[in-house]
């Protein structure tokens, strides 16, 4: 399609159908055409879209001085099976519980596959190195059928999340430096954290998981950090604001 028609199909995903009950929305997409060729990294449209998203809700709560949990609380009000993934994951995380000056937890919500997912991240944040101290993910992607590969497959996703704030990929010469994984670091065993993960039954058609989970890490994370240090992170990796994992 992107070829013969110039349309890119997953360009616009998580941005033409929002979860959120918001008035006056409107979306637009130009094609940016790049002589490198691109694809997707475990997941496709959804993963910078929905970090442009959950990012930008969560400037509009802080700018309507309101917690960044109910401020999408509200906004999902007409949406029941929603607001109980998002309920459970604030429950599951502590959210609202006093952390040491420093920590901070952030937080994510996305439809995408047909699941539903909210995340919550919290960190520990010292001069330039954050350390990840927890992801909790709730979904509902109407019924596990097998749930330990299924909870396999959501925190496969987190790390895979984890290393797109990690590390990028860049050019020399028309050529990708980071050609494979002995270049591409996935975050090490002892930077990923302890993770917390749940599946809602619900009656809502199968979803799927193997995509799902890595959309809502960057904006959580990138939540988490404003939490801890009241500092903007719009763009991934982490070493582009001078920080790292440890």
């Amino acid at each position: 399609m992107l070829d013969k028609q110039g349309i890119d199909p997953s360009a616009m995903e998580g941005l033409m159908e929002l979860p959120y009950e918001i008035d006056g929305y409107a979306a637009d997409f130009h094609l940016l055409k790049l002589p490198i060729p691109t694809s997707v990294m475990r997941t496709t449209g959804y993963g910078p879209n929905v970090f442009a998203l959950e990012s930008f809700i969560d400037e509009l709560a802080h700018l309507a001085k309101q917690d960044p949990y109910r401020y999408r609380r509200k906004l999902l009000l007409k949406r029941p099976h929603a607001v109980a993934v998002l309920d459970r994951a604030a429950a599951l995380s502590h959210w609202g519980r006093a952390l040491p000056p420093g920590h901070g937890r952030g937080i994510a919500f996305t439809e995408a596959f047909g699941s539903l997912l909210a995340q919550v991240i919290e960190v520990q944040t010292r001069g330039p190195e954050v350390k990840l101290k927890r992801v909790t993910s709730v979904v509902d992607c109407g019924r596990a059928l097998d749930p330990k590969i299924a909870a396999q497959g959501i925190e496969g996703g987190v790390v895979f999340g984890l290393a797109y704030c990690k590390a990028e990929i860049t050019f020399q010469q028309g050529r990708a430096v980071e050609d494979n994984f002995n270049r591409y670091v996935l975050p090490s065993l002892s930077e990923t954290p302890p993770l917390a993960t749940e599946f809602i039954a619900s009656d809502r058609k199968l979803g799927g998981i193997g995509e799902v989970s890595p959309v809502t890490v960057p904006p959580a994370l990138a939540n988490a950090i404003f939490a801890a240090t009241g500092k903007r992170l719009r763009s991934m990796p982490l070493s582009r604001h001078g920080l790292q994992f440890v």
